[in-house]
């Protein structure tokens, strides 16, 4: 028996480390593994109760008793390895929206700032999973439907519905302030682990009908609830503000009064008192009253764009400045990944004092940490990623984007000043025409994601300043010689695009400390490309 449960322990840890491989890489795990798991240790249980057992070796009925317990133990556990080797892993990629956690016993509690200062919303909590239960008290594969509701109760909600296992699959969508059907469904069919083909958008929403008919039920006519989350009441706001800013209310009359009128202006919603807030922290009495003064000027509705804007302008660096507003050119919710933050800012030379991209790198850094201590940034959930609040977001293209602003038409634009370009998702609406983006002579930074488009790399020969070219999904199964006129290149990414080699054109440019690319260049690449600092390539 001992000798078997050796053997089934390196299997067990086999398994295990299957799981955990396939968990970090979001890959099916078979149904069966959970359940073999949970029955293996009850019979490894079993097995070393047999083991503790000492009775004396001369009670021969107690031994053999024992021994034909051993013996039924030995034969579960060689069926346990047989069971294990008979089960197969496909490893394939795991629906991201299914739900695969196991029950809870009882609620989430809210943590962090929802926990410590938002007592007045933990009723909303409660609320919207009461809603939800009220349907689902077994599992469901009926959907959930999550409207606005600040962020950190969508997530603790989230969180308590799949420890809960309350809906087989959570789909989360951002609808954002301009509405994107492609994108929308992009987003539920990705969740769903589809694929659409489809180019028009009855077509999509016939092929994600069958989808969710073949996944969850769907009931088309089911009744919705609006649960309404109110801004924080006075009193939480208050110690909500004096508690970020460090300053007792007792401490400075004038400080108490101002910041308590400061407060107001805020109209108690928590991301304008905790901009603010960490604005004026270690600033003096005076920079307090000119902040007061400014909202003071303003109508309720406008000062939460105010309290961004005077936190931008307490912005240490230019250069956390541009890191900032380049982050406006991601969409709603958006993972933003600092390593594009870095090669948009290499590319437009806007980091001074750095002469290599892993300074640059660091400096990228520097800036998003601050900006995240300033709270005009946010942590996100993958590692190496960013995040922008919404209405930060609004307060950043308001500011780059003056004016009413008609459908861009890129085939009669001429942007003789533009450095740089980032299109993504294929937007229809968009006009090529042949060489457009050769009007563009000053270019210096070109990001592609999810564009196909075969008249894009054809023209940018002409963009002789070009210094930072991304290419992610754009499936370049075409000539790509072009690549190889930009003599000014210094980062070139092409990830997921399709690419078997490259032309022998490249050849004209040169990369530093890249390894394993022997297949993909024509000759030995060390000796091949001439400028280019970073070369990213991706299967």
């Amino acid at each position: 028996m001992n000798t078997i449960m050796k053997q089934l322990d390196g299997t067990i840890l086999d398994v295990k480390k299957h799981m955990e491989r396939n968990n970090i890489s979001n890959l099916e795990i078979p149904s069966r593994i959970p359940g073999w798991l949970e029955e293996v240790e009850k019979t490894k249980e079993k097995a070393q109760n047999i083991s503790s057992t000492r009775n004396g070796c001369f009670n021969l009925k107690m031994r053999q008793q024992v021994g034909r317990n051993a013996f039924k133990i030995t034969e579960e556990m060689e069926s346990f390895i047989d069971e294990n080797n008979k089960i197969t892993w496909s490893d394939a990629q795991r629906c991201l929206g299914k739900v695969n956690s196991k029950i809870a016993s009882s609620f989430a509690p809210l943590d962090g700032d929802a926990q410590n200062h938002f007592k007045s919303r933990e009723r909303t909590f409660k609320d919207v999973l009461g809603f939800l239960q009220q349907d689902h008290q077994e599992p469901s594969d009926s959907p959930m439907w999550n409207g606005r509701c600040g962020e950190n109760h969508y997530v603790q909600v989230e969180k308590t519905a799949k420890d809960k296992k309350m809906f087989d699959y959570v789909v989360k969508v951002v609808i954002g302030q301009q509405i994107n059907m492609f994108s929308i469904q992009q987003a539920v069919a990705e969740y769903m682990g589809q694929s659409l083909t489809e180019t028009s958008q009855t077509a999509r929403i016939d092929r994600l009908r069958i989808t969710f008919g073949n996944l969850p039920e769907v009931e088309a006519n089911s009744d919705s609830t609006l649960v309404r989350v109110d801004v924080m009441v006075e009193l939480e706001a208050h110690n909500f503000f004096w508690q970020i800013t460090g300053v007792s209310k007792q401490h400075d009359m004038e400080l108490n009064q101002i910041g308590s009128e400061i407060v107001r202006r805020c109209v108690f919603l928590p991301l304008a008192i905790k901009l603010i807030a960490k604005t004026l922290q270690f600033h003096e009495v005076f920079a307090w009253r000119d902040t007061f003064q400014r909202l003071k000027k303003k109508n309720l509705d406008e000062n939460v764009q105010e309290v961004i804007k005077i936190s931008y302008n307490y912005i240490k660096t230019e250069e956390e400045k541009v890191i900032f507003l380049l982050c406006g050119l991601f969409p709603d919710n958006f993972n933003i990944p600092i390593q594009e933050l870095t090669r948009y800012a290499w590319g437009l030379r806007v980091l001074s004092e750095v002469s290599t991209l892993g300074e640059a790198r660091d400096k990228t850094k520097t800036c998003v940490q601050n900006l995240k201590n300033a709270n005009l940034l946010m942590d996100r959930d993958y590692i190496g990623c960013v995040k922008m609040h919404d209405l930060v977001l609004a307060f950043v293209l308001s500011r780059v984007s003056k004016g009413d602003h008609e459908p861009w038409n890129v085939g009669d634009s001429k942007c003789p000043n533009l450095s740089l370009l980032r299109l993504m998702d294929e937007d229809k609406s968009l006009k090529f025409s042949q060489g457009f983006d050769g009007r563009m002579e000053n270019l210096e930074v070109v990001a592609y994601e999810k564009i196909q488009y075969l008249l894009l790399l054809r023209s940018l020969g002409c963009s002789t300043k070009l210094r930072t070219l991304i290419l992610h999904q754009c499936l370049l199964m075409f000539d790509c010689s072009a690549i190889g006129e930009l003599l000014n290149l210094e980062v070139l990414s092409f990830a997921h695009c399709g690419i078997a080699k490259l032309p022998s054109t490249i050849g004209k440019i040169e990369v530093k400390e890249c390894d394993n690319l022997v297949n993909l260049f024509p000759t030995n690449p060390m000796s091949l490309l001439g400028r280019l600092e970073e070369l990213h390539v991706s299967e």
